[in-house]
């Protein structure tokens, strides 16, 4: 006999969210990049809060629908040359923190994600 049990340690409404794609873990501080209106991509330093695999709250440093570049390291040379925190001895090596945002559903490319107000869970 086998079960399939999801617990939830913390439910949260109305928290902006960015998927984790788009955080980049550095020694200079938690960091992601901003598509501005102007087409210049502009780097932010995020104050986060809880995370889970998709998706991570951000606390301050971007507002609610701004786009942010998702994988950064892939995509603005900016992100290649910041110095990455060095892992601790319980990451096994992964340099970025696990959450996510949805991307924007307007754009057809998959390289940014909006920053969103959550919705309740029910």
């Amino acid at each position: 006999m086998s079960a399939e049990v999801e617990v939830f340690l913390a439910e949260y409404e109305n928290v902006m969210t960015v998927p984790v794609t788009a955080v980049v873990e550095s020694v200079e501080g938690t960091l992601c990049w901003v598509s501005m209106a102007s087409g210049e991509i502009e780097r932010r330093t995020l104050l986060l809060g809880d995370s889970d695999d998709v998706m991570i709250i951000v606390e301050s440093g971007i507002e609610v629908g701004e786009k942010v570049v998702l994988n950064p390291r892939g995509a603005v040379q900016d992100a290649r040359d910041v110095s990455l925190m060095p892992a601790s001895d319980g990451d096994e090596g992964d340099q970025e923190k696990n959450a996510s945002v949805r991307p924007d559903e307007n754009q057809n490319d998959s390289s940014s994600g909006k920053a969103e107000q959550s919705q309740p869970r029910r």
